[in-house]
């Protein structure tokens, strides 16, 4: 067995908030890289000329009918062909956060343990944390040889983000599939958080729900516009469940939702025929670019993995605390994320890295990554 595959003692270093709040508290800054919320801009200016013409549609259309429009349109950019088809619809929600909460109901119902990603975005294991669901660390490698996961017999569900946030691990679909066959062969649920989908490589080329359905996997999907469709935070986030599962998430969504509003899904619909998915890969791999050509010769490096993912993970010179740095960089106005939260079950481990956020415009981000380089450049740890 790798020492890799062997699940990390749970440890921390203290932090004195949570990553959402900070990215909250970015929002005031001049630089705000943390969130990594779609703020590039809208794709066509006539989409914003439009938006009284779509207000006026929306308050005439069947609910079913915007959904079932904003179904096809989002899960024919996924690659997902199927989804639309399914007669387990999608269930829809304000946010992924909402879906996550979701999920996290049902895994409490359940009584179940869970094996979750990490390093992962840590709104994802406090949620479940604050439902009581027990967890056990998981590690990328999983990906590469899913059977020998050592939490295998300890766990009941395994939970994955896919590309992974904020590492940008992007694994290939057929990697996906072995994990999903791994979840049947044992009788586990597989959980995967699909929000950044749109930014990985690989995730296009095959219909995995088809697949999960087609081979008998448990399964719920997790997915979100919020990412890539630049709509001010008008967003939907979307659960795709398996038979056995669907009915129990349902009644937890009607508790929760009601619907989602239909001028939402109308904007996002029309939003997808100016190209946003297009323009949100375009903007990332430009400002990834821009923010390597900032960092180079720096002490700072951003580090190579999920070229078209829509944040950048940078490695800390020997000696420094993300900590430290984040909370000096905010006292100058640059907003960016440290590591170690990511790392819920072993925060030291992150504690040579920081998180940004690439979903910007590109001449506004070009600015940031140079006025943040130059702070990196005078920057001096304690001692």
């Amino acid at each position: 067995m790798s020492p890799e595959m062997t699940a990390a003692p749970s440890t921390s270093v203290p932090v004195a908030t949570t990553l959402t709040r900070m990215e909250w508290s970015a929002l005031m800054m001049e630089h705000n890289l943390a969130d990594g919320h779609a703020r590039q801009g809208l794709p066509s200016k006539e989409l914003l000329d439009r938006l009284p013409e779509i207000f006026a549609l929306a308050e005439t259309d069947r609910q079913i009918d915007v959904e079932q429009a904003f179904e096809r349109a989002f899960y024919r950019a996924a690659g997902q062909h199927s989804v639309p088809h399914r007669t387990n619809r999608p269930q829809h929600h304000y946010s992924s956060s909402v879906s996550i909460e979701i999920v996290a109901n049902h895994l409490r119902i359940e009584g179940m343990r869970v094996g979750l990603l990490h390093p992962t975005f840590d709104n994802i294991p406090d949620i479940l944390k604050r439902h009581g669901v027990p967890l056990v660390p998981v590690p990328e490698q999983v990906f590469s040889a899913p059977a020998e996961l050592e939490c295998w017999d300890d766990v009941d569900a395994i939970f994955l983000v896919v590309p992974n946030n904020p590492t940008g691990f992007d694994p290939r679909a057929e990697d996906i599939e072995r994990i999903a066959l791994e979840c049947r062969d044992r009788g586990k649920l597989l959980v995967i958080d699909f929000c950044f989908r749109f930014f990985s490589r690989h995730l296009g080329s095959r219909d995995l729900y088809a697949f999960f359905e087609d081979n008998g996997v448990d399964h719920i999907g997790i997915e979100d516009v919020g990412k890539v469709w630049p709509t001010l935070d008008l967003k939907v986030g979307s659960l795709v469940v398996g038979e056995r599962r669907h009915e129990a998430l349902r009644a937890i969504s009607e508790d929760i939702v009601l619907n989602v509003s239909s001028f939402i899904y109308r904007l996002l619909t029309e939003s997808a025929k100016f190209g946003a998915v297009e323009q949100a890969r375009a903007t990332s791999v430009a400002n990834r670019a821009a923010l390597r050509s900032a960092l180079a010769g720096g002490p700072a490096e951003l580090v190579d993995g999920g070229d078209v993912m829509s944040v950048g993970w940078v490695r800390l010179p020997e000696g420094w605390n993300c900590n430290e740095l984040v909370e000096w960089l905010h006292g100058r106005g640059i907003g960016v994320l440290p590591g170690s939260p990511f790392f819920w079950n072993a925060q030291e481990q992150g504690h040579r890295y920081i998180r940004l956020a690439l979903m910007r415009p590109e001449a506004e981000f070009e600015t940031a990554a140079k006025v943040l380089a130059r702070a990196l450049g005078e920057y001096s740890p304690a001692q």
